[in-house]
């Protein structure tokens, strides 16, 4: 019995005052074997004052009232540290009522309360971001719903409470909801984003956290879900996605050659047109300086860029110079340079390049 209790078993003679416990106790506390205090308080100078007196109350309260006894607290470790363990125990009384023994078990619960730790922190923080709360059992039936929940679906706490959450789902996004469920029972949390379908057949998007629910006994008995509408958001996205597809298009079409470069003089976008006049691959360029492009007569180009970026505007770049671009090859090409900051992107220009031997023809 005692190889099977993680931490062991302990015994102790309530009328002599000894306390034996298994091998696996004395491991624990740093002592060697079956080992015998002469009296309980020896044992509770091991506890963390913070919970001596706890500790104390609840074998008493046993003893007196025989309430169970089952009490969590810290103590100290043989590394010197307090651990936090759960004490169980059961006492034996004589035919008068005095108790004469007391048997129990001793466990370490350090990473099970690390775990509960955090997920409280966890819970907290989603009740604050996430204002919809709500509680589901193993059946995926609410049994708790807050108001801020039930109004995002259009409802009122009291519909919800015994229903089953697939129908606030649409039903494609619905294994997704499944997964993400399934991860909190293993993992303790799981998230996912869907579309949520509100009460008269209206959807939005939402994001959903969800931190798994123990009883006492370490059992999985449902999942708290915390909810709040994206659909702000999401919909800042699309609009993000379509103005990056417009600037590809317009980079793409251009029929001058485009870089984008950092106020570092670092190249981070090119267009196909600059691949076509320099003989360069895109990745060949991206993340390298601008002065690769730059024939090295111009060996104060990057002075003069670190002064274009102290007061950037838009301008033509040379001032009446003859400007060239460098190819891979080595060979040179006349070109003209315009400068453009780029809008809402501080210490981004946008150069665009033109071989003027070829707009000279057209």
């Amino acid at each position: 019995v005692t190889e099977g209790v993680m931490g062991g078993a302990w015994d102790w003679d309530i009328v002599t005052g000894n306390i034996w416990w298994s091998p696996l106790i004395g491991e624990f506390l740093g002592r060697e074997g079956n080992h015998a205090l002469q009296t309980d308080v020896s044992f509770v100078d091991l506890v963390d004052p913070k919970y001596q007196e706890t500790v104390v109350d609840a074998v008493n309260d046993h003893l007196k009232n025989r309430t169970p006894y089952d009490c969590k607290f810290k103590i100290k470790a043989k590394s010197g540290e307090f651990i936090w363990v759960r004490g169980r125990g059961q006492a034996v009384w004589d035919l008068k009522g005095r108790a004469t023994r007391m048997v129990g078990i001793f466990q370490d619960i350090s990473e099970e309360t690390r775990v509960e730790s955090e997920l409280y922190e966890l819970n907290l923080a989603l009740s604050n971001a996430m204002p919809g709360i709500s509680r589901l059992d193993t059946a995926g039936k609410y049994t708790y719903v807050n108001d801020a929940y039930a109004e995002l679906l259009g409802y009122k706490p009291s519909d919800l409470l015994g229903g089953s959450w697939e129908p606030t789902v649409h039903e494609d996004d619905r294994a997704v909801a499944i997964a993400a469920v399934n991860q909190a029972v293993v993992e303790g949390k799981g998230e996912f984003e869907a579309r949520a379908v509100r009460k008269d057949g209206s959807q939005f998007y939402k994001q959903v956290m969800m931190v798994r629910v123990l009883d006492d006994s370490g059992m999985v008995v449902g999942h708290h879900c915390f909810m709040k509408d994206i659909s702000e958001h999401r919909q800042a996205e699309q609009e993000l996605r379509q103005s990056e597809e417009k600037f590809r298009v317009f980079l793409e079409s251009s029929p001058d050659g485009v870089v984008i470069v950092s106020d570092k003089g670092v190249i981070e976008i090119v267009s196909k047109q600059v691949e076509l006049l320099t003989g360069y691959e895109r990745a060949e360029l991206i993340g390298r300086p601008i002065e690769v492009l730059v024939p090295r007569r111009f060996s104060q180009h990057e002075l003069y860029r670190k002064s274009f970026f102290n007061e950037s505007k838009a301008r033509e770049m040379g001032n009446g110079v003859d400007l060239f671009v460098l190819k891979k090859d080595g060979n040179e090409f006349p070109v003209e340079i315009g400068l453009n900051p780029l809008q809402g992107m501080e210490g981004i220009v946008s150069v665009a390049i033109r071989d003027t031997v070829s707009y000279t023809h057209l």
